[in-house]
């Protein structure tokens, strides 16, 4: 698989929305006033299909998990062969149980997602 290498960044952003159980659309604050939208593909899971019926639930999840306008920090090393972020996505509401945690690991934990090896 053929990767275009970024180097490590880190921004903070807002779900947009869900696309899947493990891709997220979001706007991220690059500082400066400057926001940019991203498709964001979760580092190191893989979600079912959206074409099957556990594939919906592990969308439906990631939409409860991180429900539109939701605060998450990305951190990203590349970009996948499609062009998306690849990254590590944590829960940034700072009122939440779940700050600072790992998005991917939720669902991997919650049984939604299996572990993957980029």
């Amino acid at each position: 698989m053929a990767r275009t290498i970024l180097g490590v960044w880190q921004a903070e952003g807002e779900v947009v929305r869900v696309l899947d159980g493990d891709t997220l659309e979001c706007d991220l604050d690059l500082g400066w006033n400057t926001w940019r939208r991203v498709k964001v593909r979760i580092l190191n899971i893989n979600a079912p299909e959206t074409t099957t019926a556990p594939g919906i639930a592990s969308s439906e999840h990631l939409s409860n998990l991180l429900p539109e306008n939701s605060r998450i920090i990305v951190t990203s090393h590349e970009l996948d062969v499609y062009g998306r972020t690849l990254g590590t996505v944590r829960f940034a509401e700072t009122a939440s149980p779940n700050f600072g945690a790992d998005v991917g690991a939720r669902m991997i934990a919650d049984g939604f997602a299996s572990s993957r090896d980029e």
